[in-house]
């Protein structure tokens, strides 16, 4: 029997992603009571950064690393903690909804990860979902010769993903 490790847990947490960030998204945009700032869901989801060819808003969910850790569950049993960045590329051309559409995803976020329990579809595999960290990227002006005129930012969650696999 193989162990799944990175690619599975990354899996779950993408998958939670889209199942959940279109209701995150319009819970806060409700909650806000503004109608000016646009927060569509993402457009794009890659495993990989950079990615060419994307379209804003666009979701990168990257493994970075991975701790083997040796808990009490014996001898048939992977434990390991799965470290992932969520980055997140939002553009516009307002500066101010820029900022306010960057803080709305990381709630959004937040809300669709923190402290969430995730099993396969085979009951195989648990992951538990933890943030540690978020963060918001300068903002990334146009390049004078761009037509679109859009101003660029980023959001950044480090996630720590336990992950529990029976073997």
């Amino acid at each position: 029997m193989s162990v799944n490790l990175s690619e599975i847990s990354r899996d779950l947490v993408t998958a939670q992603i889209k199942a959940t960030i279109d209701t995150s998204l319009l819970q806060i945009r409700t909650l806000r009571a503004d109608a000016y700032v646009e927060t569509t869901p993402p457009k794009s989801y890659f495993i990989y950064a950079p990615a060419a060819g994307y379209q804003t808003p666009a979701v990168f969910t990257i493994v970075d690393r991975i701790s083997f850790r040796e808990y009490q569950n014996g001898a048939n049993f992977v434990t390991a903690v799965v470290n992932m960045s969520i980055f997140v590329l939002i553009e516009d051309r307002d500066l101010n909804h820029l900022v306010v559409k960057a803080e709305r995803y990381q709630t959004a976020l937040h809300q669709s990860l923190n402290q969430k329990t995730l099993v396969s579809h085979d009951n195989s595999l648990k992951i538990f979902i933890k943030i540690v960290d978020a963060s918001f990227s300068d903002i990334y002006a146009p390049k004078e010769n761009t037509p679109s005129g859009m101003f660029r930012k980023e959001v950044h969650l480090t996630l720590e993903v336990q992950h529990y696999e029976q073997l």
